[in-house]
């Protein structure tokens, strides 16, 4: 058990703002974050290749189930795009979510699968080797995918984003 109240202390921050950024409630994010370290504690693998991407896996796949047994409209990825601030910006903040929000919306519309890997990409900053093994598909294809995601952002939202800098740092 120390090895996971380590993992604990290293991710369990991370899932929550994750969590939180994708139910959009706080007591929903807590109540998954202990699923993950449930889960993770009942099929806890020492020696696992990537450990960051394993936990996210675990925290992605049990928001998944999550979302699939709210699907009666009670959570919709763009509804969640622009309610908390990210931590990183303070400045152009609003400008930002306001435009975060559109193009989850705009993904959405195009690939079911677009927004949460955007905001996977985005908010908890995994890598596309990590994105792909959270998703369970290839590398290429998460990479081929955020050819999609960018090609849609800058066709749908260039002016929008060409203000704010940074803004794929966000």
């Amino acid at each position: 058990m120390p090895e996971i109240e380590k993992l604990f202390i290293k991710y369990a921050s991370g899932i929550h703002h994750l969590l939180l950024k994708l139910t959009k409630s706080e007591d929903t994010a807590d109540d998954l974050v202990q699923e993950v370290f449930m889960q993770l504690i009942k099929y806890y693998k020492p020696n696992v290749k990537n450990e960051r991407a394993y936990i996210y896996s675990i925290a992605y796949n049990i928001f998944k189930r999550y979302y699939k047994k709210t699907k009666e409209g009670k959570v919709v990825f763009s509804d969640m795009a622009g309610t908390i601030a990210d931590k990183k910006n303070h400045y152009e903040d609003i400008d930002w979510q306001h435009i975060r929000e559109a193009i989850i919306k705009k993904l959405e519309d195009e690939n079911k699968t677009y927004a949460p890997l955007f905001i996977l990409r985005i908010d908890a900053e995994l890598t596309y080797e990590e994105l792909s093994i959270i998703c369970g598909i290839s590398k290429r294809t998460v990479l081929r995918y955020f050819e999609n995601i960018r090609k849609l952002i800058i066709d749908n939202f260039k002016e929008d984003i060409s203000g704010l800098k940074n803004w794929r740092n966000k």
